[in-house]
């Protein structure tokens, strides 16, 4: 049998990937509050963009990006998970 705990590691920290999610996706343009407002993103696609956040293990790595892109409109991480939603979101405008 297959041990499938192991497959799963923890998440990070809820609220600062939260706040980091929401700096990125404001740097890219995206409001995603606005976008589950306006109906371009369900509550359930705004919760697996935090999940993916949580799983993607860069909370140091996007918060040096955040700081060296500081007033860089439009940027995006090449390492960020959500990077394909935030650019579909975007292309919505």
């Amino acid at each position: 049998m297959q041990d499938t705990y192991a497959e799963h590691k923890a998440l990070g920290a809820f609220n600062p990937h939260f706040k980091q999610l929401r700096a990125v996706a404001k740097r890219a343009g995206t409001d995603l509050g606005e976008a589950v407002h306006e109906g371009h993103l369900t509550s359930i696609g705004y919760a697996q963009c935090i999940t993916r956040c949580r799983a993607s293990n860069c909370l140091e790595a996007r918060a040096d990006w955040l700081i060296q892109t500081r007033g860089a409109q439009g940027a995006l991480p090449e390492f960020c998970a959500n990077r394909a939603e935030f650019e579909r979101l975007r292309a919505i405008g």
